[in-house]
């Protein structure tokens, strides 16, 4: 039997059965969508039913009539609706329950971070914006409420919510103007998806929707995490747990994160902070991400693989709310643009958010916004650090084939790759070949026979000539493949 849903969690009177919101104030508000309605589905009832003459069963739901003469009818019978609403049985009872206060209290200050207890408090929204809010999410919450909207706007074909039904649900209808365009904080910050007239459907993307409603949800597949200590400790984990943070002991670095650090806790511009980080080609430019946000006691993130520039604005927003620092490469934010030497433009610039900007061509510096931060500089890796990587990689592989070792020094000294770089061929050549029952790990040469592999002039000097790749051949990977 499933664990019954706390009934302070529910949503009272919605259209789907039993459910269930996590944040007390978007339960709160989604419930004011459904109670409202449904009181003007009653009303609809009556006046597509009684009032023009039609005589139908008491289950028949109101029929679909011309939009033009329900438009102009708005007027017409605008004071017996608002009679409506107080005399009839049920409508009055649907209006006696939107009477009722708001949560507040101890409820809602115990909210966590990014849910809508916490936007709207954040934001300072007013009981007109939570409404609208809660509408623009109720299709994604409950999904018997399409029908809904298209019998209230007498549309079969208009089965969202938009401004126009926020407009005619509201007691006080000059409210919704404000929602209109991208000046409104719902819209710049990326919660609400812009609406430029009265038709455009209002909507909110499914992963902040989710954020909203479960603020404790964990990260959607389009984020993935960045931090320190989510690996195993056996030796090859460790060296995954390296591909991602392989920031070596390095002063010049260390002193730009501090700077960085120091100028992160001292700004006071509520808007998006832009953090470049500029190294190499392959380096692991996210480390830098992590090392901030472990220092500022947040979570990092990424853009997962196969997410499209064109979502980066939600990926933003959804960042924000979770209070994570975002790690994108510099191509998804010029991934649109036509001019190749064209200022890079950021989606959303009144997020208070930190963005970590990964670059490989410094030439690309120069068309961050002027307000970023100087650049954290990641060096490349040294001929000691190469075979520092190579060594603690290959792990188990080197103590089954001594030998293999002045290759490895000769493929570090030869291919200047990147710790990820080194990180993959190895985990991808020899991962599946150091479990104890399998054969040793050795050159391909050297395993031919012992008298030529003691001769000095079959002795391998490097991967790649082990496996007789060219010498010319600049991809360690290559070599690797030949084991």
């Amino acid at each position: 039997m499933s664990t019954p849903v706390p009934s302070t969690h529910r949503v009272p009177m919605s259209f789907s059965p039993r459910l269930a919101i996590e944040d007390p104030l978007a339960a709160h508000w989604l419930r004011d969508v459904t109670l409202r309605l449904r009181r003007e589905i009653c009303w609809l009832w009556r006046e597509r039913g009684v009032l023009a003459g039609l005589t139908m069963p008491v289950s028949a739901l109101p029929p679909f009539t011309d939009r033009l003469a329900a438009t102009l009818d708005l007027a017409r019978y605008d004071e017996e609706k608002r009679a409506f609403f107080v005399q009839d049985a049920t409508a009055g009872y649907l209006t006696q329950l939107l009477e009722q206060s708001r949560p507040e209290g101890r409820e809602l200050d115990q909210a966590p971070r990014g849910g809508f207890t916490w936007l709207a408090r954040e934001l300072a929204l007013t009981p007109v914006d939570c409404f609208v809010l809660a509408l623009a999410l109720s299709p994604g919450v409950d999904g018997a409420t399409a029908t809904v909207f298209a019998a209230v706007q007498n549309d079969p074909v208009r089965a969202f919510p938009t401004l126009a039904l926020a407009q005619r649900l509201w007691d006080v209808p000059e409210d919704v103007l404000g929602l209109i365009g991208p000046g409104h904080s719902l819209c710049r910050h990326g919660v609400l998806i812009e609406a430029n007239d009265w038709d455009a459907a209002l909507s909110v993307h499914a992963p902040i929707a989710r954020q909203l409603l479960y603020p404790s949800s964990p990260l959607p597949a389009s984020l993935e995490h960045l931090q320190a200590g989510s690996f195993g400790g056996s030796a090859f984990d460790m060296a995954q747990a390296r591909e991602d943070l392989p920031l070596v002991d390095d002063p010049v670095i260390d002193q730009e994160l501090e700077l960085t650090l120091a100028r992160l806790r001292g700004v006071e511009d509520p808007g998006t902070i832009v953090v470049p980080v500029q190294g190499p080609r392959g380096a692991s430019l996210s480390s830098v991400a992590a090392r901030l946000a472990g220092a500022l006691s947040v979570e990092a993130v990424r853009p997962a693989a196969g997410v499209r520039p064109s979502e980066l604005g939600g990926l933003c927003t959804l960042a924000w709310l979770r209070g994570a620092i975002l790690d994108v490469p510099v191509s998804m934010l010029t991934a649109d643009m036509r001019e190749h030497d064209a200022p890079i433009a950021l989606p959303l610039r009144a997020l208070p958010l930190v963005l970590t900007v990964g670059i490989d061509d410094p030439t690309a510096l120069k068309r961050l916004p002027s307000e970023a931060l100087p650049a954290i500089h990641i060096r490349p890796l040294s001929y000691r650090t190469r075979l520092a990587l190579w060594r603690a990689h290959l792990g188990n592989a080197l103590q089954q084939s001594p030998d293999l070792d002045e290759a490895v020094a000769d493929t570090a000294r030869r291919f200047r790759h990147e710790a990820p770089v080194i990180a993959r061929v190895c985990r991808t050549r020899v991962g599946r070949s150091v479990s104890p029952t399998s054969p040793p790990i050795m050159p391909r040469r050297a395993r031919s026979s012992t008298s030529r592999r003691n001769s000095p002039h079959s002795a391998p000097t490097s991967i790649a000539a082990a496996t007789g790749c060219s010498r010319t051949c600049d991809s360690a990977a290559c070599s690797m493949t030949r084991w």
